[in-house]
């Protein structure tokens, strides 16, 4: 494995098409990561710390690359054929099995919001409510939320008393992530009116919108069709150990 430059992924990710979505939404977040090629240019690897990304349609490269990964790594986003292959032949565990959808309507159409309500980035006061709500709460979530909404643009929803009532934010591959509207404030539409308003958001920075739902959230999945996302291909989260 080689070190490579930035233009040449983003020449690879051009080429990939749609299942290198997540890699231009990564670059795009944290341009400092190291990027990896082979001598024969026929796949494309970034790492920053432990988390690695990886994509080629050539098993030679996804094993090469493998190899070449610490054993304490972890992989995220990779195309299902991919990961299952590298399960299979190298003892991958894989955990997550997601769905990749993209944006793919070509006007955003934003439902109506009631005067008594405002639509904003999400204040970091409100820190502990979204990770007292998120599905994947840790000792390290809250500083991982923290960062996120700190470092990107986001969308919240909130009353005239500056209660938090929907939110939407992104993640460090770009992709939109942690939409929630706690049980309360539920069955008004809040989703839609925050997941619209960072759709536009995203679009304005010249990326295409994409959201990762896993296999079985059935109503994550309908939610991000009926805002006009399309189901682009299938990706694993695995780790070596």
């Amino acid at each position: 494995m080689k070190k490579t430059s930035l233009d040449f992924a983003h020449s690879y990710i051009k080429k990939a098409g749609v299942t290198g979505i997540n890699l231009d939404g990564y670059l795009y977040a944290n341009p400092d990561a190291d990027i990896f090629t082979d001598e024969k240019n026929s796949g494309l690897m970034i790492i920053k710390e432990r988390r690695t990304l990886l994509h080629s349609t050539e098993k030679d490269f996804l094993t090469k690359a493998y190899n070449f990964t610490a054993d304490d790594s972890f992989f995220s986003c990779v195309e299902r054929s991919s990961a299952e292959f590298l399960a299979k032949t190298k003892g991958a565990r894989l955990n997550e099995l997601c769905h990749i959808l993209s944006y793919n309507k070509k006007q955003v159409d934003c439902p109506p919001i009631d005067n008594c309500l405002t639509i904003k980035e999400i204040d970091l006061k409100d820190i502990d409510i979204i990770n007292d709500f998120y599905t994947y709460k840790s000792e390290d979530s809250r500083e991982k939320l923290f960062r996120e909404i700190s470092l990107r643009t986001s969308s919240a929803l909130y009353d005239q008393k500056g209660n938090i009532l929907a939110w939407n934010l992104l993640h460090d591959d770009f992709s939109m992530g942690v939409m929630f509207v706690p049980p309360l404030y539920r069955g008004k539409g809040y989703a839609q009116i925050v997941a619209t308003d960072l759709i536009k958001k995203v679009i304005a920075l010249g990326k295409t919108p994409y959201i990762q739902v896993v296999y079985n959230n059935v109503a994550s999945l309908a939610l991000s069709e009926k805002l006009g996302f399309k189901k682009i291909f299938e990706a694993y989260w695995f780790s070596k150990q």
